[in-house]
């Protein structure tokens, strides 16, 4: 990966911000998730040829720690651009395409 070609270290939140989101997410337990990206266990699971980079994403990370905490019912992203969705523990984890739009029940 090319830095500031393909990647920007500062293109994420600090880990303090994303601690702070955790504690948020912890007292909100939203039903609904929507985010650029995916949590790392469920990326490198469907995208395994991802997991060494995708592990390095501090975002990633956060967001399997938020799933410890609590599982939301939808979990959507699209960074990926491949529709794709399964249903795991109980969140149904949704990719979308790059137009793909969906409705929740």
């Amino acid at each position: 990966i090319n830095i500031h070609k393909e990647w920007w270290p500062e293109e994420e939140l600090s880990q303090s911000a994303l601690d702070n989101l955790i504690e948020l997410y912890s007292n909100a337990k939203p039903r609904v998730m929507v985010t650029h990206d995916g949590p790392h266990s469920l990326i490198s699971r469907w995208w395994p040829e991802y997991r060494e980079e995708h592990f390095k994403s501090r975002t990633a990370n956060a967001f399997d720690r938020m799933l410890k905490i609590h599982t939301p019912d939808h979990w959507i992203f699209g960074h990926h651009h491949q529709s794709k969705s399964e249903l795991i523990n109980g969140t149904n984890f949704r990719c979308l395409a790059i137009v793909e739009t969906m409705e929740l029940p």
